[in-house]
């Protein structure tokens, strides 16, 4: 059981987690929306969601290649943590969880590189193994503290 720690820049606190699942919600290639000519754009969205119970957070990105406005290559990845006790409590308030936008932004970070990696082993061999997820400026997406309604007593 590995334990990582993100250092949380802005209270100077540890958040000790671990992988507990990688999960691969979406995979589909249409091959039917691709032109090798065409202009190939790329779409990102993130969501989070949160088990109580397991004290685990989980961020979900898709990724959407686009070629003149139809998806032609779509992956969604979702990646659990599991959160230390400690850490997870701090979150807890006010009948709410909340994860630091600084944590946020970690979590999406591990999810698009595993999702990078889920797809390079998905495409190889095809030619569709030359779309490779570029850097993502993961603080565009993430600019708030992520907030989620819950009953603290099974928090």
């Amino acid at each position: 059981f590995l334990i990582m720690e993100s250092k949380e820049t802005t209270t100077q606190c540890r958040i000790k987690f671990s992988f507990r699942k990688i999960h691969t919600e979406q995979f589909a290639i249409i091959e039917d929306a691709y032109n090798e000519k065409g202009e190939v754009t790329l779409a990102i969205n993130t969501k989070f969601s949160i088990n109580p119970e397991l004290r685990e957070a989980a961020s979900h990105v898709t990724i959407n290649f686009n070629c003149n406005k139809s998806s032609f290559l779509i992956i969604q990845v979702v990646c659990f943590l599991r959160i230390e006790e400690k850490a997870w409590t701090s979150w807890a308030s006010d009948a709410k969880i909340t994860i630091r936008a600084s944590f946020a932004t970690h979590m999406i970070v591990l999810t698009v590189g595993t999702l990078r990696g889920i797809l390079h082993s998905k495409t190889e061999g095809t030619i569709f193994n030359r779309y490779i997820v570029p850097p993502v400026k993961v603080t565009d997406l993430v600019k708030e503290n992520i907030e989620f309604i819950v009953d603290i007593k099974k928090a």
